[in-house]
């Protein structure tokens, strides 16, 4: 098992009020009614524990995926990007980003700058 695993479900119990007997690996944040907001929420008390930031925590997720992603995370060091506890995600969260695209850059038709 995943060594941040504890924490996500003590943060689950102790934070979020959800039912210890409830907290499996196998179970998704969707299953224990998380919605996003309370993803966000513990996204960020999982980077106060471990210094470290999931760039995206699916509600479709398992915990053990979580957890699996924060010991990812914390093993690879402070330099690497945060992965993404989504099993199906590919590429960086800056993927799709137009901040380099000479097309983003260029104003639109009729506008003056």
């Amino acid at each position: 098992m995943a060594d941040s695993y504890p924490a996500i479900a003590g943060i689950l119990t102790e934070t979020f009020g959800v039912e210890a007997d409830a907290v499996h690996p196998e179970t998704t944040f969707d299953q224990l009614d998380l919605d996003s907001l309370a993803l966000v929420e513990l996204s960020l008390l999982l980077e106060e524990r471990t210094g470290h930031r999931l760039e995206e925590l699916p509600a479709t997720a398992t915990l053990a995926e979580a957890a699996a992603a924060v010991d990812r995370l914390v093993a690879a060091g402070p330099d690497v990007p945060a992965p993404s506890a989504d099993p199906t995600a590919t590429g960086s969260a800056a993927a799709g980003s137009t901040a380099t695209d000479p097309a983003a850059a260029a104003p639109a038709a009729g506008v003056r700058r």
